[in-house]
């Protein structure tokens, strides 16, 4: 290696390395200056005549209106097709919530969680019956069966090297 490293120096293949010492290459004249740099920070200052933003409403004005807007959003979301879909997929799935005041992302996080779980299951063929939600129980489950498998390729792979004697 060090034969193969002093060639290149000797033949100039590597420009501004004039040593080697202890698997260091020194490099001299190194060009990496900065000179279109200005280090000196500047800071803007805030005009003196700065007001506040004034909307032309209070506060209670302005809560009203978003409370308004809000149960806007929420009767959409009843009559929209998505949300009637959510809602299907919550009554299939026994997913409790409450019609009138219903979190819809939390219960599309639900339904999700609750899909991701049967899918798992379905993959370990456990037959799950969704009558009743209880993702918990499910994913218990789901561990107990992944420990057995995990438990079953151990006892096999202890048969396997028991037959070949070691």
């Amino acid at each position: 290696m060090t034969n193969y490293i002093n060639n290149l120096l000797e033949s100039k293949a590597l420009p501004g390395v004039t040593s080697i010492s202890h698997d260091i290459i020194a490099l001299n004249n190194c060009e990496n200056k900065m000179t279109n740099i200005n280090t000196t920070p500047k800071f803007f200052k805030n005009s003196p005549d700065t007001t506040p933003i004034n909307l032309g409403q209070t506060m209670h004005e302005v809560v009203r209106s978003l409370v308004r807007m809000s149960e806007k959003t929420f009767n959409e979301m009843f009559e929209s097709s998505r949300g009637a879909e959510i809602l299907e997929k919550a009554d299939s799935y026994n997913i409790p919530y409450t019609k009138h005041s219903i979190n819809w992302l939390d219960l599309i996080d639900e339904i999700a969680l609750y899909e991701t779980l049967l899918e798992e299951a379905d993959n370990l063929n456990i037959d799950w019956n969704t009558s009743e939600y209880d993702p918990v129980a499910l994913k218990q489950e789901i561990d107990y069966s992944e420990r057995q498998e995990t438990y079953s390729q151990r006892e096999l792979r202890s048969e396997y090297f028991a037959s070949l004697g070691v």
